[in-house]
């Protein structure tokens, strides 16, 4: 099963992600190809892995600076 949002904000993209760790199996595996900043992309991983799911930050665009 997948999942696929869109989201407009750091603070956006961070409480949606919050959502879906709280939602999903635990060794669920997410890919975040959002242009966010390092900051929110190393807590989103820390957040995942307390919840058991692999979070994978990978940019698009090259992040907030290629963006």
């Amino acid at each position: 099963e997948h999942s696929k949002e869109v989201c407009t904000s750091d603070g956006g993209t961070h409480g949606m992600y919050v959502g879906l760790f709280k939602n999903s199996p635990k060794n669920s595996l997410v890919i975040d190809c959002s242009t966010i900043s390092p900051i929110v992309a190393k807590d989103l991983s820390a957040a995942g892995k307390k919840a058991g799911i692999t979070y994978v930050d990978a940019p698009v665009s090259g992040g907030v600076v290629g963006a």
